[in-house]
């Protein structure tokens, strides 16, 4: 039988779809930054999807493609499994739509596991990763590219082929060309530190299978409604997973 669902301090029942802040960070001035959560527990067993959008907050077809069908397209009653889904990964970016978090100059995509002691962007992705990421049977991180440009997911190689696998057949039922991404490649990205790897390299060398969604947005690096074929890709991608998954039918 399934269990209520909960991640910090929000919880959800069988059949139940609830939302709100999983946990926060304090400023200096002590305003509180909240982590918005979407939870989506099935009324039956399943697997464990967690998605993750806006690490860069200047990338948001993946938050509109994540609302949609966390609120619309989803009835928890007939769905195996549960959905665990951070909108909203990178708050602190998101209050100046700022690329990394302007508060430490970290980059959350590179930021894992993080420190629950460190500094405000390692706090937030270290809660991502104790109190989902860990629990999960796949893990997506929604990224995006400035148009023109290919739509592509790419899956990481970390030496563990099983995992590997099943992150690669993932990354194919979401439904956009797949790139590999080679042990020897690095990542040169602003506010990356050396000791900290990224999020589907920290998923997948723990053995859970992720691979990262990248999408298309205007020149701007800003949201617009008009991004519609975008946001249904990334729409249809998740909802391809799922049935991947044997979460939905």
């Amino acid at each position: 039988m399934p269990e209520e669902l909960t991640v910090g301090n929000v919880t959800a029942r069988p059949g139940e779809t609830k939302w709100g802040p999983a946990t926060y960070v304090e400023l200096r001035d002590g305003t509180y930054v909240n982590l918005p959560v979407i939870l989506v527990n099935g009324a039956e067993d399943g697997p464990t999807l967690v998605i993750t959008a806006a690490t860069h907050p200047r990338e948001l077809v993946g938050t509109e493609a994540v609302r949609l069908v966390t609120r619309d397209r989803i009835d928890p009653k007939r769905l195996k499994g549960r959905v665990i889904a951070f909108p909203v990964a990178n708050p602190l970016g998101f209050q100046f739509a700022a690329y990394v978090s302007p508060h430490d100059g970290l980059n959350m995509s590179v930021s894992y596991p993080g420190s629950s002691k460190g500094q405000l962007t390692s706090r937030l992705a270290n809660f991502i990763w104790e109190n989902a990421a860990k629990r999960a049977h796949l893990c997506m991180d929604f990224h995006e590219n400035v148009k023109p440009c290919l739509c592509f997911s790419m899956v990481g190689a970390v030496g563990k082929p099983e995992t590997e696998k099943k992150a690669l057949q993932a990354a194919k039922a979401f439904g956009i060309t797949v790139i590999r991404r080679v042990p020897t490649a690095t990542w040169e990205l602003p506010g990356k530190r050396a000791s900290d790897l990224s999020y589907s390299a920290t998923c997948m060398s723990n053995g859970i299978p992720a691979f990262t969604p990248e999408l298309a947005n205007s020149a701007e690096q800003t949201f617009n409604i008009q991004e519609d074929a975008s946001v249904q890709a990334g729409v249809r991608g998740i909802l391809n997973v799922m049935k991947h998954l044997k979460m939905i039918a």
